[in-house]
């Protein structure tokens, strides 16, 4: 039974951000997986999905259509979309595999047990619920969690930690749709994943090229339809998140300028005090562009990686909330809509209530 279907829309696209508007002549959905657990029925439900996909692009090639697949529409920008169709793939997000052994590559030296291979469109958020039952983490991600893998990684979505990088570095394999007819597993040559056997068992052709790699990764979807993506994870970890203000001295801009870190007062902080604090494995530093120039002081944000055992009988995990965005992102978006309807008149009374605000919002405190 096909899964796809296409519906026409006149209606013009809000990005979640609400920085983008963009009006197509509809979009391809997937009805939700409705088959078994075991991993020959998965593997054929998702082999039947990227013949749907190349079925999708047949049709657009037919009918002169332009065609994009469609995440979560968190981008900025419109980079990633199609002026006719789009395909949503909220639903191609149910199928994940672990890898057995007889398909790793002889040549891959890390922990095979750490990789994972899932569908398109599994957001952020679920990958992380799924990885925490195994006691794994994703070693980068952005601000919040709501976008989809695939789209995050091809539009090269902000965020990283501080000594590995970003999303598309812990991506090691993708299978991509390319064509009617084909589809491609790809991975580099210098570092090889998989044997080719599990391109085999996708019905996809086998390269290992790093050039077409790195260049696939953020792609905005020109190489094709993304249908799966390979993932190295690391072990589950404990993040000590502070945020205090510091003064703007010469210790803060050697921070900034320099990654020197020595003249930054912790003593500010609320960390604990067994947490290690030598080199940060995030940081940010915030300036209210309303306030004196140069600004007197920051709200610094720093998180120092911890080994999970050392917290693991003493932690109170977050509620898992779906891929929605935390409340710091929700109070952003309110208040440039607010102040984005403000009459021009009203601007110059409103930035000093606006100020006042910045020890509420920005004021110091401690997470995990």
């Amino acid at each position: 039974m096909e899964r796809r279907f296409f519906t026409p829309s006149d209606k013009v696209e809000v990005g979640r951000h609400q920085s983008y508007e963009h009006k197509a002549e509809g979009k391809y959905f997937f009805k939700k997986y409705q088959g078994g657990d075991g991993g020959a029925e998965k593997l054929a439900a998702y082999k039947e999905v990227t013949k749907e996909l190349q079925a999708i692009i047949a049709e657009c090639i037919a009918s002169g259509k332009e065609l994009r697949a469609q995440g979560s529409s968190w981008s900025l920008s419109k980079v990633g979309l199609a002026k006719d169709r789009h395909i949503n793939t909220k639903m191609l997000r149910l199928l994940r595999f672990d890898l057995p052994q007889q398909v790793i590559s002889p040549d891959y030296q890390r922990d095979h047990t750490k990789l994972r291979f899932v569908e398109c469109g599994e957001s952020i958020s679920v990958i992380n619920q799924m990885l925490f039952r195994d006691k794994l983490s994703l070693k980068a991600s952005g601000s919040n969690n709501g976008q989809t893998l695939a789209g995050a990684l091809s539009t090269g979505t902000h965020g990283g930690a501080f000594d590995f990088g970003a999303i598309p570095d812990f991506v090691v394999g993708l299978h991509i749709v390319v064509g009617p007819s084909k589809s491609v597993y790809l991975q580099r040559g210098s570092d090889p994943v998989v044997k080719k056997s599990f391109a085999d068992s996708l019905d996809a052709e086998f390269q290992e090229n790093d050039d077409l790699f790195d260049s696939a990764l953020v792609s905005f979807g020109c190489f094709g339809i993304i249908q799966g993506i390979m993932i190295e994870t690391r072990d589950l970890f404990v993040l000590h998140a502070t945020r205090f203000f510091h003064p703007h001295n010469q210790g803060l801009k050697n921070a900034i300028s320099n990654l020197d870190f020595s003249g930054i007062d912790m003593t500010l902080s609320s960390m604990p005090a067994s947490a290690p604090t030598d080199r940060p494995y995030h940081f940010q530093v915030f300036f209210n562009p309303n306030e004196d120039d140069p600004s007197k002081q920051a709200s610094v944000l720093m998180a120092f990686e911890d080994d999970w055992d050392n917290w693991k009988d003493n932690y109170d995990p977050p509620e898992w909330d779906d891929g929605e965005a935390g409340p710091g992102a929700s109070a952003l978006e309110m208040v440039g809509v607010l102040y984005d309807n403000l009459p021009e008149f009203l601007e110059p009374l409103m930035l000093p209530i606006l100020n006042a605000q910045k020890p509420r919002t920005t004021s110091p405190s401690p997470a995990k």
